[in-house]
C-alpha cells in the first residue's frame, strides 16, 4: 500500500479508536440503578421565577444564572438552590421559552429528589402551552425508545408554574415540561 493511504486513514483510525474506546467506557460506566427523580413516573409539579430576557442573553456557556425550583415533596412544596442557563442556539433565538441547563450543588439536592442529579436537562414549549403537545410527543418517543435499546436518556415530566420575571406585570403561566 503506497504512503498515501497510510496518512490519510492514519486520522481515521484514531477517530474510530476514540469513539469505540468512550462509547465503551459509556456502556460500562453505565448503571440500571435510577436515582429517585426517574423512579416514579408521574409527572413533577415544579415552580421556577427567573428574568427570561436575561437568561436568553447570556449567550457563554460557563455563565449560569441563579434561581430556586421549588418542587411538590408529598403534599408540601420545597425548594432546591440551582442555577440555569439557556441550551441551543435555535431556540434561544426563536423560542420565548427557551431549553434549560440546569446545575444543582450536590449539598443542594442532599434529602431531595433531586439527589443524584447534579445537571438535569429542562425542555419547555417553544413559545405557548399550546405547544405542550410537542413536549408531550417528544416524551413518548422516549419512552418507546427505552424497551428496544439499553442507551437511552431518563426522563420525567413536570408541571411548571412559570413566573417570568422580565415582564413588568411578571407574567404567569403553567407550561408542561420534561
Amino acid at each position: 500500500m503506497p504512503d498515501i493511504y497510510k496518512i490519510q486513514f492514519k486520522p481515521m483510525r484514531i477517530i474510530l479508536f476514540l469513539t469505540l474506546l468512550l462509547s465503551g467506557m459509556n456502556v460500562f460506566g453505565q448503571h440500571n440503578d435510577q436515582t429517585v427523580l426517574f423512579k416514579d413516573e408521574a409527572p413533577l409539579d415544579i415552580k421556577m421565577k427567573f428574568n427570561v430576557k436575561q437568561v436568553k442573553s447570556i449567550t457563554v456557556d460557563t455563565i449560569y444564572t441563579a434561581t430556586a425550583i421549588h418542587f411538590k415533596n408529598g403534599d408540601r412544596w420545597d425548594s432546591v438552590r440551582a442555577d440555569v442557563r439557556v441550551r441551543g442556539n435555535f431556540r434561544r433565538a426563536n423560542c420565548y421559552f427557551p431549553p434549560l441547563r440546569i446545575k444543582i450543588k450536590k449539598e443542594h439536592a442532599k434529602g431531595t429528589v433531586f439527589e443524584g442529579n447534579r445537571s438535569l436537562k429542562l425542555v419547555m414549549p417553544c413559545k405557548s402551552a399550546k405547544d405542550g403537545n410537542l413536549i408531550l410527543r417528544e416524551y413518548l418517543c422516549y419512552q418507546m425508545y427505552e424497551p428496544v435499546t439499553k442507551y437511552t436518556f431518563n426522563t420525567r415530566l413536570v408541571n411548571i408554574d412559570f413566573t417570568d420575571e422580565s415582564n413588568k406585570k411578571m407574567s404567569h403561566i403553567t407550561i408542561p415540561g420534561s
